[in-house]
């Protein structure tokens, strides 16, 4: 496995949870493989500089700008990480093993549509197609023709990293939270049951900092009601 040397390619230029996912495989195999990351230049060049992980910046996301890094890298596979950028990718393979990855499930995935077909067609490029999800998969029109190819990958987590981060204090951290919530996907009556907890822990005299991450954006509702539970 040491020869192997992997491109990981995106159109997008933000740092998702599915991208965290992505460093932490990185961080499993850099010891066996020659890892490099190719994507519009954004919020995740600096995440990805700052990790250490070798970056090479996309000028255009098309097959012009994709073929000088290739020149460049010389990678024995791309893993392609969105629609676009599996697309792209497939035209490159007949000298590169292609491995697609979908992140997003989105409606014209479900139908006959123009992404559908097209994606279709471009996977006999593929040599493996990763599915966030077994849902996801079964929501493509066209799942039967691909299972043969598909897997599927659970998120990853750096345990050692999780416990070497929760030791540290709140003079170690700028932004110190005594709780973190951490979610993917979460339905509004779920994060509207979180907030109510910790706006009635705030009211019987609880003083604790609290924060959220997630890849979504958050609603203004929601912010309005936080601001009104005084948790924020």
């Amino acid at each position: 496995m040491g020869n192997y040397r992997i491109l990981h390619l995106l159109s997008s230029k933000i740092f998702t949870d599915i991208e965290n996912t992505i460093v932490q495989s990185i961080d499993f195999l850099k010891n066996d493989c020659e890892i490099a990351y190719a994507s519009p230049t954004g919020p995740i060049s600096r995440i990805l500089r700052k990790k250490e992980i070798n970056y090479l910046p996309l000028e255009n996301m098309d097959l012009k700008s994709i073929s000088n890094i290739i020149k460049t890298f010389a990678p024995n596979v791309i893993h392609a990480h969105d629609f676009k950028a599996c697309i792209l990718a497939s035209k490159f393979s007949k000298d590169i093993k292609i491995i697609a990855h979908l992140h997003e499930d989105t409606e014209s995935f479900h139908k006959f549509s123009k992404e559908s077909l097209l994606f279709k067609s471009a996977s006999k490029h593929f040599t493996k197609i990763i599915w966030p999800s077994e849902e996801m998969f079964k929501n493509y029109k066209y799942s039967k023709s691909l299972i043969e190819k598909s897997v599927f990958l659970r998120k990853a987590i750096n345990c050692e990293d999780v416990i070497k981060k929760s030791t540290l204090s709140e003079k170690d951290v700028p932004n110190f939270f005594d709780i973190l919530l951490f979610y993917d996907k979460i339905n509004d009556e779920l994060f509207m049951k979180f907030i109510n907890i910790m706006g009635l822990l705030k009211g019987r005299g609880f003083s604790f900092k609290c924060g959220v991450i997630s890849s979504f954006p958050l609603a203004e509702s929601f912010s309005s009601y936080i601001k009104e539970c005084r948790i924020r």
